[in-house]
């Protein structure tokens, strides 16, 4: 004959025993005696990390690169100044606007807190504030604002 609770104390039991599965140990190996663990690198020893994008290294892909304005920005990319594209790219439709080319810069891998001067007629992307500096020294001709409006503003990273 079963006496009353067996069930409930085997059940508790398992779940104790289950419970201290999940301690692992982490052997020390070598002679470090400088308080890491063995096996990692120090941080001195470490290159320049892969983008989570793209798997390539940082200074292997070009932070910024022309494109005709004619094509869509890819994404994370953002307009910082226009040019005359050449024959690479189609005439202008405007015949007092001879940029047909774009020299674009990526935002998207930039750190919280920096700063871009951009051109006025692109949008603030996500996570990124404009900076209202009036005195931006940096000019964008090409860029489709209004005739008394700036043609390049600052933008901020802020998340």
């Amino acid at each position: 004959m079963r006496q009353p609770g067996s069930g409930i104390r085997a059940l508790v039991g398992v779940l104790l025993l289950l419970g201290g599965c999940g301690t692992t140990i982490q052997p020390r190996v070598g002679g470090d005696t400088s308080g890491r663990f063995g096996g990692f690198p120090r941080e001195e020893e470490l290159g320049p990390r892969p983008s989570p994008a793209s798997g390539s290294r940082p200074e292997m892909k070009s932070l910024t690169r022309q494109i005709c304005r004619a094509q869509a920005l890819p994404s994370g990319w953002i307009a910082i100044r226009y040019t005359e594209g050449g024959e690479k790219c189609a005439e202008s439709t405007i015949p007092e606007n001879p940029y047909t080319a774009a020299v674009i810069e990526r935002y998207s891998q930039k750190a919280v807190g920096a700063s871009m001067v951009v051109c006025a007629d692109q949008p603030i992307p996500r996570n990124w504030t404009r900076e209202w500096n009036r005195e931006v020294a940096a000019d964008c001709p090409g860029a489709r604002v209004r005739a008394d409006a700036p043609t390049a503003f600052v933008m901020r990273r802020v998340r």
